[in-house]
């Protein structure tokens, strides 16, 4: 495969923001490839599609990432060679690249903007044009218990709106002195308990615990090459602070 088209230099690599943690991590950085070709090398129906959003309720900011691979999920990452493009709602995304991820296009939105349906356009080197519509709907978490003690630990019982069947539920530790986090599957009605053992509560040292919660899901894409496609959707949502008491 010849190198890739040129790509912009990005003087921002170390600060370690999002995109760094949602590029390197959720793409499996262990496994997928961040070497670079040009998608004109490729056979345009071996290009695979990898969409993600990430939103953060604290910092007000959604941001999509989409990545175009050859050979499969874990493919070289290809910069689109015109005439292929990406387009967000009509508008042509530019190319970015990291060393821990590739080449990827992005864009970011204010979180007034970031919901509602967006269209994303993938138009390959012939042409062939993939379209898919994304609606982002702000995930609800709704608090139906709250009982921390240092003998019975945490259990809370949650609803999602905008979750289905599935969908994975992080639940983390904020600002403490002993730091966990924990994975859930939501249930068919989208609700679920999580239980934080006492043993989590009993190695804090302040008088509250405070978690944070992102909610992970995953879904095929409606239109994509033979190869496939992948939407993945992460919400950051705010944290929520209990008291503890010593029952």
């Amino acid at each position: 495969m010849e190198a890739a088209d040129a790509l912009p230099k990005n003087n921002n690599v170390m600060k370690w923001n999002l995109w760094s943690v949602v590029l390197a991590g959720i793409w499996c950085s262990g496994c997928a490839s961040h070497e670079i070709g040009a998608s004109r090398d490729v056979a345009q129906e071996r290009i695979y599609l990898q969409y993600e959003f990430d939103f953060s309720e604290a910092r007000r900011v959604g941001e999509f990432s989409g990545q175009f691979r050859f050979g499969g999920s874990n493919g070289t990452t290809l910069v689109l060679s015109s005439p292929s493009q990406i387009q967000w709602n009509g508008e042509t995304l530019q190319v970015d690249s990291l060393p821990s991820a590739g080449a990827f296009y992005r864009k970011s939105l204010g979180a007034d903007a970031w919901w509602g349906t967006h269209t994303l356009s993938f138009t390959d080197t012939q042409g062939k044009l993939y379209e898919n519509r994304v609606t982002l709907q702000r995930p609800i978490v709704q608090v139906l218990r709250e009982n921390a003690t240092v003998s019975k630990g945490l259990e809370l019982d949650f609803q999602l709106t905008g979750a289905v069947p599935d969908d994975e539920l992080e639940v983390y530790s904020v600002d403490t002195d002993s730091s966990f986090r924990y994975r859930f599957r939501l249930d068919a009605d989208g609700a679920t308990t999580l239980f934080i053992p006492a043993k989590e509560i009993n190695r804090q040292q302040k008088g509250t615990i405070s978690l944070g919660f992102q909610l992970n899901q995953i879904r095929s894409l409606a239109q994509a090459p033979v190869e496939g496609g992948e939407l993945r959707l992460a919400y950051t949502l705010a944290s929520i602070t209990f008291p503890i008491t010593k029952k």
